[in-house]
């Protein structure tokens, strides 16, 4: 079967062998069509027209002599800020290899329940809440360190379990 029907039957190969990328596919469109409505607002305009008017260098130093926490963080933000569309893209991204990962790392047997089961966790905070400085500062500052530390949590995992990585991950 082919198409969206092998989506949906219950004997198909995705939804029965493949659980994993089932549910990080289900995962990766419910968010792109929550992040295609999200708006651009509070600190993310703020960011973008820093953007616009200091070089990246002069942002970076300003940050440092003000704020030197999350210098790394807000210099990322600064080359996203002004790229809503880019952002979108990348933070979907992340939360389906933050989902990919957590399977990874977390299950040993990956059926359909239990990879069902992590993608609920992935969304159960409420993306809303991730608004109150605007969606691309909060997201960036908070969502996007924690999925990339899944992603090298798995990396070590695998490095501890003596499994070679594919050239893919």
């Amino acid at each position: 079967m082919s198409g969206v029907g092998a989506l949906q039957a219950p004997g198909s190969r995705l939804w029965h062998r493949r659980p994993v990328l089932f549910w990080g596919l289900i995962l990766g469109l419910a968010m792109g069509v929550l992040h295609a409505v999200v708006p651009i607002f509070g600190d993310d305009i703020t960011f973008a027209n820093y953007s616009a008017t200091s070089g990246l260098f002069e942002f970076i130093q300003h940050r440092y002599l003000t704020w030197s926490s999350r210098v790394f963080i807000e210099a990322i933000l600064w080359l996203i800020a002004p790229l809503p569309v880019v952002w979108r893209v990348l933070d979907v991204l992340l939360l389906v290899a933050l989902y990919y990962c957590a399977v990874k790392i977390f299950l040993k047997k990956q059926d359909f329940v239990a990879c069902a089961s992590v993608a609920a966790v992935v969304v159960i905070y409420p993306f809303w809440h991730m608004s109150t400085a605007g969606y691309i500062a909060t997201t960036t500052n908070y969502l996007w360190p924690v999925a990339l530390a899944f992603v090298a949590g798995y990396g070590l995992k695998k490095a501890l379990d003596g499994v070679r990585m594919r050239w893919w991950e």
